[in-house]
Formats: C-alpha cells, structure tokens, sequence
C-alpha cells in the first residue's frame, strides 16, 4: 500500500473518529444535564469546547482508536493530520454542528426557523 493511499485512510478514519467523539460527548452532556435536546445556537460552544478547549482528551481518544483499529501507525503523519485539522476546527466545529443539529430535527426534537 502506497504511503498516499495509508494517509488517505488515515484521514478519513480519524474524520470519522472525530464525529464519532463529538457524538458521543454530545449525548454524555445531554444525559448528565437531563436535556432531550441542544438549541443550536448553544450547540456550536459545546461542540468547539470538546474539539479545540478539550484538546488533549480529543487527541488521546484519536491516537489510542487508530492504534486498536490499525496496530502500527505512522505517528507523524497521524500528527500531521491531526495539526491540519485543529487549524481548520472552526469549519470542522460548525460542520459537525449542522450535523448534529439535522440530527436533532430528524428526531423532532424542534422545527427549522
């Protein structure tokens, strides 16, 4: 396997990784404050506070997933990929918020203004 086609699936299971986190930390924050739901404009704090304040916890879950999932990996490039992403985290945040969000509506948790 080429190193581009690797850093390839690398990128991509961490992307997935990521939003799996956010999800998961989602409904934890959503359990522990008794809430069915997040309004969307408080969505975005809570969503960028575990991906960029939360940095180190977000990191390890990363590296210790991709170490289970794939044995052996290329640390610095995980690292690199990682650092791209933490400078793009404010298109990364309101991403995964607009995916949360949708995900809410589905639910019926409130209409679309």
């Amino acid at each position: 396997m080429t190193e581009e086609k690797k850093e390839s699936k690398y990128l991509k299971h961490i992307q997935d990784l990521t939003y799996f986190y956010i999800k998961k930390r989602y409904k934890k924050h959503c359990k522990k404050n008794n809430l069915d739901f997040i309004p969307k404009d408080d969505l975005y704090p809570l969503v960028e506070k575990l991906f960029v304040d939360e940095k180190k916890k977000y990191k390890k879950y990363i590296f210790d997933s991709l170490k289970e999932d794939f044995g052996t990996i290329n640390e610095e490039e995980v690292e690199q990929i990682f650092e791209d992403m933490q400078e793009d985290s404010e298109f990364i945040c309101k991403r995964i918020t607009e995916i949360i969000d949708e995900h809410q509506k589905e639910k019926g948790y409130y209409k679309s203004k």
